[in-house]
């Protein structure tokens, strides 16, 4: 029986470090990775590939 109640001690302490780690990730305003990854691409404004090119 002591083996089941330090089991299920040790799960509750992983999932609430898990979730407060989670949530001082979200919180923290130096995370934009994750956020700016799932931001559509921007056209650069000296990209010369997007240009029209002259044929002879």
């Amino acid at each position: 029986m002591n083996v089941l109640a330090l089991t299920i001690f040790v799960g509750l302490l992983l999932v609430g470090s898990f979730v407060i780690l989670w949530i001082a990730s979200a919180c923290d305003p130096r995370s934009f990775n994750e956020r700016d990854a799932l931001l559509p691409l921007e056209a650069d404004a000296d990209d010369s590939s997007s240009l029209p090119k002259n044929k002879p």
